[in-house]
């Protein structure tokens, strides 16, 4: 493989990379959903916080079931 191949090969996975990476931030940090927003500032009051870089579903569903449960 000469320079320009292996040069053209590299940009192609850098470009390939960062679509990957903004899919992966798109699930892994998303903004607060709607639905959330009760038990968020309920967790808020008690003292627990969030990521700077935002949580992902999976928080939100979590700190909303424990909110639903009366746990928080």
């Amino acid at each position: 493989m000469n320079y320009d191949e292996r040069l053209n090969k590299m940009e192609s996975q850098i470009i390939e990379l960062k679509f990957q990476l903004k899919i992966m931030q798109s699930i892994v940090m998303c903004k607060p959903p709607e639905w959330a927003e009760a038990a968020l500032k309920t967790a808020r009051e008690n003292g627990m916080h969030e990521s700077p870089y935002g949580g992902g579903l999976d928080y939100y569903r979590l700190i909303s079931y424990l909110n639903a449960k009366g746990i928080l």
